[in-house]
């Protein structure tokens, strides 16, 4: 009996181009690595793990998640505004660099992501992941609005 083709990610490719590690898109058990997620560093040193690359089982579609050092931050590299240090990732996998705000006057964080490695017909969710410690203040009295450009084909 043959084996089902599995259909793969989209663009998958040219998102394996950006791995940290060489992931062999022949391999036997490539869809449970995906499922597990990858790590992209953009050709930058082990250590500095930008982008999370998975795909959603459920939604058989390509999912990303963007850690602190992957972003441009207003000040981010003066360290009278900013500490950075590490945290387990979201699924408690690996240590990745947070950015803990020490003091601004503005909050200023940006980022451009290739929609091209999004699959077609799939519906989105942008999250940002913030901590707030104990008897921190600043915030309560002064919302924090996030905005999520997306240029006009031309």
């Amino acid at each position: 009996m043959a084996l089902a083709q599995v259909q793969l990610p989209h663009n998958l490719h040219a998102i394996l181009k950006e791995g940290d590690s060489q992931t062999d898109a022949s391999c036997d058990n490539l869809i449970e690595q995906l499922q597990c997620g990858i790590f992209l560093n953009q050709n930058k040193l082990a250590s500095d793990i930008f982008i999370k690359f998975w795909v959603d089982r459920l939604l058989c579609a390509n999912a990303f998640d963007i850690h602190a050092r992957g972003l441009s931050i207003a000040w981010g590299d003066d360290k009278r505004y900013w500490n950075w240090t590490y945290k387990p990732d979201t699924q408690g996998c690996v240590q990745v660099e947070v950015a803990e705000l020490l003091n601004v006057c503005w909050l200023d964080v940006s980022k451009k992501f290739p929609a091209k490695n999004l699959t077609p017909g799939v519906v989105y969710q942008v999250s940002f992941v913030l901590m707030m410690k104990n008897g921190e203040y600043g915030f309560a009295n002064h919302p924090v609005n996030l905005k999520l450009v997306i240029p006009q084909l031309p």
